[in-house]
C-alpha cells in the first residue's frame, strides 16, 4: 500500500523551519516518498503597481538570495539522507504553497505553527491555519515541542459519521508508519440539580454505561487488525481531558477530522476541534475522508 508519493515541506529560515524540515526528511524516509521542499517570498509593497527596473532587480536578488539560503539549510539538515527538490515562490505563501501543491499533485504538506505562544490565526500562524483550511488533503502542522521520533497516534473521537472515517484514515497511518493509535472518547456529564427527583449517582451510572456501550459499537465497526492500539473512555470536559492525555501519555501526534475550507470555522468544526486544533501540545495531522468530494476545493487553486 502506497499512502504518500509526494510530501511538501512548507520552512521558513527560522528554527522552527529546520524542525518542520527533519520532520519531513523522516517521514520521506519511512514513506519512500518525494520530498519538495518549499519557500515562499512575500510580495514587495507596491510591487505590483510598477514595473520599474529598480523593483524587479530587488526581486531577482531577493529570490536568488532565498533559493542559495534554502539549497543551505537542506545541505545542512538533509545531507544526502533523502533527495530533495527545492522550490522558492514569490507571492502570499498560503496561496503558492496550495498552487505548488496542486501542480505537483501532493499528497501531504507539512508545515509549522508558532506553538503555544503564536495566536488566532494567533496559535496556528496564519500561513498555517490557511493551508490546513484549504488543503484537499491531509496537513501535518508540527509542533515545536514535538519529539524527534514520533511512535504514537491519538484519535478523539465523538462517535459520530466523521469520527469514524476519521478514525479509518488514521488507523491507515498507524498500519503505514507502525504507530500505535490512541482512541480517546471522553463523555461530558450534563448537570443534574440538587433539586431533581433523580438519585445523581444512579443517573450518572445509567450515563455512563451507556456511553460505554456506544462507544464499544463504535470501535466494533472499524477494521483494526494488524494495528497495535488501545481504547480509552474519560469522564469531563472534552478539551481538558484530551489535553490531560496527551501530557500523561506523552502522545507526540494526534488526528483530526475536517471535511473542507470553512470546517475550520467554530461553528462548522466546533470548539472542542478548533481548541485542539489551535492549543493542544502535540503535532496535529489533519485528515480529509475520502467519501467527500473535494475537487471544487483543488479547482480553485489550478494555476
Amino acid at each position: 500500500m502506497t499512502l504518500i508519493k509526494k510530501i511538501i515541506a512548507a520552512v521558513d529560515f527560522s528554527d522552527h523551519g529546520e524542525i518542520v524540515l527533519r520532520r519531513a526528511v523522516a517521514l520521506t524516509q519511512s514513506s519512500q516518498a518525494e520530498l519538495h521542499v518549499l519557500h515562499v517570498l512575500p510580495d514587495l509593497p507596491y510591487e505590483g503597481a510598477t514595473q520599474s527596473d529598480e523593483i524587479v532587480t530587488w526581486m531577482n536578488q531577493w529570490e536568488e538570495e532565498a533559493t542559495e539560503k534554502l539549497n543551505q539549510k537542506i545541505l545542512e539538515v538533509v545531507n544526502n539522507q533523502v533527495e530533495v527538490n527545492s522550490e522558492v515562490r514569490v507571492g502570499v505563501p498560503f496561496r503558492e504553497t496550495l498552487h505548488y501543491a496542486n501542480q505537483i499533485d501532493a499528497d501531504l504538506i507539512l508545515i509549522g505553527s508558532e506553538g503555544k505562544s503564536g495566536i488566532s490565526s494567533l496559535l496556528l500562524g496564519k500561513t498555517a491555519e490557511s493551508v490546513a483550511r484549504n488543503f484537499w488533503r491531509p496537513v501535518w502542522i508540527e509542533r515545536v515541542e514535538g519529539p524527534s521520533s514520533i511512535q504514537e497516534i491519538l484519535v478523539p473521537v465523538d462517535l459520530s459519521q466523521l469520527a469514524h472515517e476519521t478514525v479509518e484514515e488514521a488507523i491507515q497511518w498507524a498500519k503505514f508508519f507502525k504507530f500505535k493509535l490512541h482512541l480517546l472518547h471522553v463523555m461530558q456529564m450534563p448537570y443534574l440539580p440538587s433539586y431533581s427527583l433523580v438519585s445523581a449517582e444512579r443517573f450518572d451510572k445509567s450515563l455512563r454505561n451507556i456511553g460505554k456501550e456506544h462507544f464499544q459499537n463504535f470501535i466494533e465497526k472499524l477494521n483494526l487488525d494488524g494495528v497495535d492500539y488501545e481504547i480509552h473512555f474519560r469522564e469531563g470536559d472534552p478539551v481538558s481531558e484530551v489535553m490531560r492525555f496527551i501530557n500523561e501519555k506523552k502522545i507526540s501526534l494526534m488526528a483530526l477530522g475536517s471535511r473542507g475550507q470553512t470546517d475550520l470555522s467554530p461553528k462548522l468544526l466546533g470548539s472542542v476541534a478548533l481548541d485542539l486544533l489551535r492549543h493542544a501540545p502535540a503535532s496535529i495531522l489533519l485528515l480529509r475522508p475520502k467519501s467527500l468530494d473535494l475537487s471544487w476545493l483543488r479547482e480553485s487553486f489550478n494555476s
